[in-house]
């Protein structure tokens, strides 16, 4: 089983990495799979935590 809540990190180094990883975040959110949590800002890193919705 997998834990409830996942961190996912932005940096600025990875653009490309964060295009895909926001577009795959977005289409979770619309299909109702995940809930962001919270979304902080740490110096250069962009740290999102969402919750995976039971199916």
């Amino acid at each position: 089983m997998e834990p409830p809540f996942e961190t996912v990190i932005f940096t600025q180094a990875d653009e490309a990495k964060n295009l895909l990883m926001m577009r795959q975040l977005k289409e979770e959110v619309e299909n109702q799979q995940i809930r962001i949590v919270d979304i902080r800002r740490y110096r250069d890193q962009l740290i999102v935590t969402i919750r995976r919705l039971s199916s």
